[in-house]
């Protein structure tokens, strides 16, 4: 029973898994065309879509659109030869044979790809690879993988990469750097409304905060202990 049990939640896997989201499929020198994939239970959707010139950092154009999941095609006419521009998507799905037809929830998802630099180049190639490996390498324990990014040049575009190595028997990614904790505890000193902001502050980063009220004058002295080290924070008056 439990072999069928496991061929079942198989067979269901592909189907848990699968996402409503669009892909380009053609791109020439003045037009990306798009599609919805993997929306067999999608109805309808609304979506709103605002396209952002990557080299002249600005925005594109910003337009509505309603369609279906029935092989419709999306075309976005009139850009700028050679150039990247980024399709910022959000979208909300209708279902078929749902209980709940329409989704509360709206999906965002971004396209980044490059227009031709000629109408006579191949449309069916994407060029979407922002980033390529541009040095490697290999002694005995280690490989040195050096990723560059195609916004190399401009200080205005930030390429975040998230480096994973994908091997025969799984997926190799670094891991995450957590912070250490610390306790923290701080003592204010000041008077009335003067110390509100400092107080705000310390419990937004959950530090255990002990208030003194002092005098009457505006200002005051915010104490900052860790284990055995103290400084003092002398604030300027207003």
């Amino acid at each position: 029973m439990m072999n069928y049990v496991l061929l079942l939640i198989y067979a269901l896997f592909p189907c848990i898994c699968a996402v409503a989201r669009f892909e380009p499929i053609s791109v020439n020198d003045v037009s990306v065309v798009i599609r919805m994939i993997k929306g067999n239970n999608v109805s309808s959707f609304d979506m709103a879509v605002e396209i952002f010139d990557l080299d002249r950092l600005n925005v594109y154009r910003t337009t509505d659109l309603e369609g279906t999941t029935r092989d419709q095609l999306f075309s976005f006419d009139g850009l700028t030869p050679g150039t990247w521009f980024a399709f910022r998507i959000q979208y909300q799905l209708h279902y078929e044979n749902s209980e709940d037809p329409q989704n509360i929830f709206k999906t965002k998802q971004e396209i980044i790809v490059r227009t031709r630099d000629s109408h006579f180049e191949d449309h069916t190639k994407i060029n979407d690879t922002i980033a390529y490996i541009d040095d490697l390498f290999i002694t005995k324990d280690n490989i040195y993988i050096g990723v560059a990014s195609v916004f190399k040049d401009t200080k205005k575009v930030i390429t975040v990469i998230v480096p994973e190595l994908r091997c025969s028997k799984g997926v190799l990614k670094p891991l995450a750097q957590q912070m250490a904790t610390e306790k923290k505890r701080v003592a204010i000193v000041g008077a009335g409304a003067s110390g509100l902001p400092s107080i705000r502050h310390a419990l937004l980063y959950d530090l255990d905060v002990t208030c003194y009220e002092a005098s009457s004058y505006v200002g005051g002295l915010w104490r900052y202990r860790e284990e055995e080290t103290e400084c003092e924070y002398k604030f300027p008056d207003f």
